[in-house]
């Protein structure tokens, strides 16, 4: 190629200057200056990748940090996070799933100032340095708030250890013993459309969703279904893990649910997909609701006596399910003798009876136990659950020994004695000794007033029996739900054919 001859190749041009552009950008580059801008390109290119090597290696060091120190060791975290902390391009955020009080709210300086501990709450200062801010992991930000904490733990996106992924799986269910009732109690339905197609609605505004309330592990939504009709939605709560166990958990309650839907005291089921759930509605509020929001109204206890009668009901329905495939059904002369239970809830409280259209309905088997079946010894297994707080629960469950439907019934006294006495059973004490004096085979005490009623008042009387039937410290001599509400039916039965009821609840 022959090199241009043109003296003015190199002037600049004879064009009208540009406002917004240097004249000299549009004359031709020299190799040399192309060479340059290539050199610059590679040097900036290594700056960059060092720069997030530096980046994700401070990271790293946080995230170990905060596994490395435990919630009661703070100090320890906070020194740590002064040496830790460098030049970054974003606040970092470590989260607890506790109480931070000391870190709450608080925010460092890159590099950390005389202070320690800074008030302010920016991603940066006047120098231009990086603020790392540390706050506690709360799942329902200006939502809500959990009821209890779930661990000490910083949340850390890794892979499960064996004692994690031993505790995530599923109960096993079968074993070399004992077998499944009825198949059905290994299967799932799953009828994902019926959730896909329910109106997602604005959650920031008044409309086709609102939130009613939660438990521990979903929240409660009310939703309009496809039909306009007011439903309920289940979903999992984000406190807790995507893993096979609550898979497990939330197959059970469905299939609890679809095989109870023939009775009238059970919420009915209209579809489930993985942890969530359609759910029949309710307007009325629980029976908790009826007991503690009305101390300012006396209620009868005839009233009282009604709704024992209808939580009765409830738990007798889940106790005597069984199939044509059940193997706990027991025959004589070609008719049914016996039934043992296939389904312990083992979550019963007054807040799992609904009120729908004038009846209270069991609700809520996620906790559910499927019951299974010893083909040697003609006899249902028994089984244990791996955590029972609370002071609502059987001395078995306290005492973690094995345990049968009858925790549903030893539950289900509770909630007569808060029709009698609108209080918790051991309510002024602590929960580790409440648990203790239950696993003894102390209960707690009635009032003056109630056995004065019960002298007086054959409802009341009859609430009184119920519940010491329902008491028993050995489950054998434990009555069964069926034998509670015959029981209750018939006292019922004999207060209204003598319009027996005598004076009112005394608050």
């Amino acid at each position: 190629m022959k090199r241009s001859t043109d003296p003015n190749r190199h002037s600049l041009p004879t064009t009208t200057h540009h406002p917004r552009k240097h004249s000299f950008t549009s004359r031709p580059r020299r190799h040399s200056e192309t060479r340059i801008d290539v050199r610059f390109g590679i040097f900036a290119s290594c700056v960059f990748i060092l720069y997030l090597v530096n980046v994700m290696r401070l990271e790293s060091n946080l995230s170990n940090s905060a596994q490395d120190h435990p919630a009661h060791d703070r100090s320890s975290f906070v020194m740590d996070l002064e040496k830790n902390v460098r030049m970054s391009p974003r606040p970092l955020v470590v989260k607890f799933m506790e109480d931070v009080s000391l870190l709450d709210g608080k925010t460092f300086q890159n590099p950390p100032n005389n202070n320690n501990l800074n008030d302010e709450n920016s991603n940066g200062n006047e120098n231009g340095n990086v603020t790392l801010v540390v706050k506690p992991l709360n799942a329902y930000a200006d939502v809500y708030k959990s009821f209890r904490s779930i661990g000490s733990h910083a949340i850390v996106d890794q892979p499960m250890g064996s004692k994690d992924w031993s505790y995530r799986q599923s109960d096993v269910w079968e074993t070399d013993v004992c077998k499944p009732m009825g198949e059905w109690q290994t299967r799932q339905y799953p009828s994902c459309n019926s959730l896909h197609e329910i109106p997602n609605g604005n959650l920031n505004q008044a409309g086709d969703v609102r939130l009613l309330s939660n438990g521990w592990w979903r929240d409660v939504w009310e939703v309009v279904g496809p039909l306009g009709d007011k439903t309920v939605m289940k979903t999992m709560r984000y406190m807790h893990h995507f893993e096979e166990r609550n898979y497990d958990r939330h197959r059970r309650d469905a299939m609890a649910s679809e095989r109870l839907t023939g009775s009238p005291h059970v919420v009915d089921v209209y579809g489930f997909c993985g942890n969530s759930g359609v759910y029949e509605f309710g307007s009325g509020g629980d029976a908790s609701d009826f007991i503690y929001k009305k101390k300012s109204k006396a209620y009868t206890y005839l009233q009282a006596l009604e709704i024992a009668v209808e939580v009765a009901q409830g738990i007798k329905s889940v106790h005597t399910y069984f199939s044509d495939e059940s193997r706990g059904v027991i025959m004589e002369n070609g008719s049914v003798s016996k039934v043992y239970s296939s389904i312990a809830h083992t979550d019963i409280t007054s807040g799992q009876f609904i009120l729908i259209n004038g009846k209270y309905k069991l609700n809520d088997f996620n906790r559910c136990r499927f019951i299974l079946w010893n083909e040697s010894s003609k006899a249902p297994c028994t089984y244990t659950v791996g955590n029972n707080p609370g002071k609502l629960r059987s001395p078995e469950e306290y005492a973690y020994a094995p345990q049968t439907e009858k925790v549903d019934v030893y539950s289900m006294g509770v909630i007569f004695y808060e029709l009698l006495e609108k209080k918790w059973p051991f309510e002024e004490l602590d929960e580790k000794v409440a648990q203790k004096k239950t696993m003894s085979g102390e209960r707690s005490e009635f009032s003056k007033n109630t056995l004065h009623n019960a002298d007086l008042n054959p409802a009341a009387a009859a609430l009184v029996k119920a519940v010491k039937m329902c008491w028993r410290q050995n489950w054998n001599d434990r009555a069964s739900a069926e034998e509670i509400f015959n029981f209750l039916s018939i006292e019922l039965e004999k207060i209204k054919d003598t319009k027996g009821d005598t004076g009112k609840k005394d608050n």
